[in-house]
């Protein structure tokens, strides 16, 4: 906290920049160029196209600045040269690049959302293990070093935050006053709000953040020092909150197993996830006080053994759900993030050299996977929707031999195998604007486009706009 305060000071100010120009050059352009960008996504009135370009690009800018970070990071602890260490940014703002290419043109597309969170996610997670990537599988001597690695990295997360919220704050009230004191006109102030939230968040936390960033020489060093309000936060509201939650969760699987017919609710699946993702970060942010507290000693020896069960029973309610309606992006994630629990769980048991940066390092690798063709979260569970869509339609006599034969009447099927066609065309369509529908049902989908086209020529929208809203001396008023 003392560092904290001192950073205001205006000499601390203007060395921190200093320093932070020098060590981080391209993440600062990145930075600056997001800013820009949002500002002009508010205030232009370019074309659609064109705001929509600018903001896939702010997009990769986002996703490029935070693996400039891991990179910045990695050839620290590595001692490469300052020249070197900015070389290697050709990597990460390639990414950046290609990663802007792989948008669809429609930015508003379910992939292209899904894209950008998965991606953030998991270089987000790089950057809790980033100086010891090469020293995952030899952490001998590493743990309480990366322990406070691990928690500086997530102070800064924390006090970025913070920074950001009063900054927004603070910076809102003396707009509002600046206004009401001096009579503003409203046309000339009503963006100023959204102008000082781009500030803050894309240019001011970012800074604050860099500035907090662990330095080098602390990267094999122990440096953490106890902290009271931290410190009674694990002891005293996470633990317990874990212990109850686990309580309340194998109670439920006793209630499964004694009604074995009775199938286990979908929410258990991201319940588990949830609260034993919370539990693994309580898991490593609890390690320094292993020794000091019995109650933690326990829990740490055995809640990788708690795990596994409840990873048992996610994985038997996301199974019945995959046999009934297959593969989707939700049941997807679930499987992804059960394997990952079960696998950093036996690491925890059977491993000799049970290092806490395997945690967050498997995780990251999951997010690799599933983001890469064919294995990616977009390309197999829309190709294996569109599969099962097919056979719906094979069954209900609509799809022969690849040709469409419309049913005389909607009653001509059964009303499951109906909603079942009707949700898998929704499933798939939210994929690529519908390509794969398209090509699925072309003369349907060109047929139904002319006529579309037809009645937008023929339409009378001045006409029709007078007969629905006629002039206000023709109003009956009472």
């Amino acid at each position: 906290m003392k560092h904290f305060l001192e950073l205001f000071h205006l000499k601390n100010l203007r060395w921190e920049l200093q320093s932070i120009l020098s060590r981080f050059p391209v993440s600062i352009g990145l930075i600056l160029w997001a800013c820009i960008i949002f500002l002009i996504l508010l205030h232009g009135s370019q074309s659609s196209s064109f705001m929509d370009d600018l903001l896939r690009i702010n997009l990769s800018v986002i996703i490029t600045f935070f693996l400039s970070l891991w990179v910045y990071i990695f050839t620290e602890w590595e001692h490469y040269s300052h020249f070197k260490r900015n070389l290697f940014q050709g990597f990460s703002l390639t990414f950046g690049l290609l990663f802007f290419l792989s948008f669809s043109p429609n930015i508003s597309d379910v992939e292209n959302i899904m894209k950008f969170v998965i991606s953030l996610f998991g270089i987000l997670w790089f950057l809790f293990f980033a100086p010891y990537t090469k020293r995952l599988f030899k952490p001998t001597g590493l743990q309480n070093i990366y322990y406070s690695y691990f928690y500086s990295i997530s102070v800064v997360f924390l006090f970025s935050s913070i920074f950001w919220l009063i900054t927004l704050i603070l910076g809102y009230i003396w707009i509002s006053a600046t206004i009401a004191l001096f009579d503003l006109n409203y046309s000339f102030t009503d963006k100023l709000f959204g102008d000082w939230a781009i500030f803050s968040l894309s240019f001011a936390a970012p800074l604050f953040a860099l500035t907090q960033l662990p330095k080098k020489e602390t990267f094999s060093k122990d440096i953490f020092q106890e902290n009271v309000f931290f410190s009674f936060l694990i002891k005293f509201v996470a633990l317990p909150f874990i212990l109850v939650y686990f309580l309340i969760l194998y109670a439920y699987s006793v209630k499964v197993l004694l009604h074995f017919g009775d199938w286990p609710k979908g929410e258990v699946a991201w319940l588990v996830i949830g609260f034993s993702t919370f539990g693994y970060i309580i898991y490593i942010f609890s390690y320094i006080f292993e020794n000091k507290i019995r109650v933690i000693e326990l829990f740490r020896k055995y809640f990788p053994f708690a795990v596994i069960p409840q990873t048992l029973m996610l994985f038997y309610a996301i199974y019945l759900r995959i046999a009934q309606y297959d593969l989707t992006s939700n049941r997807y994630f679930v499987v992804v993030f059960g394997i990952w629990l079960l696998l950093i769980s036996l690491h925890m048991i059977f491993s000799r050299h049970r290092f806490l940066a395997m945690i967050p390092a498997i995780l990251t690798l999951f997010t690799i996977i599933i983001s890469i063709w064919p294995w990616s979260v977009f390309s197999l569970t829309e190709s294996r929707q569109l599969a099962r869509l097919e056979r719906n339609l094979e069954t209900a006599g609509i799809l022969t031999n690849g040709t469409i034969t419309p049913l005389s009447s909607y009653d001509a099927i059964d009303p499951e195998l109906s909603g079942d066609i009707y949700s898998g065309i929704s499933y798939v369509c939210g994929f690529s604007d519908c390509r794969t529908i398209k090509e699925l049902f072309p003369l349907q989908y060109q047929k139904a486009l002319a006529d579309y086209r037809k009645e937008q020529e023929t339409y009378n929208y001045d006409t029709e706009y007078r007969q629905k809203y006629p002039e206000p001396n023709e109003w009956q008023i009472a």
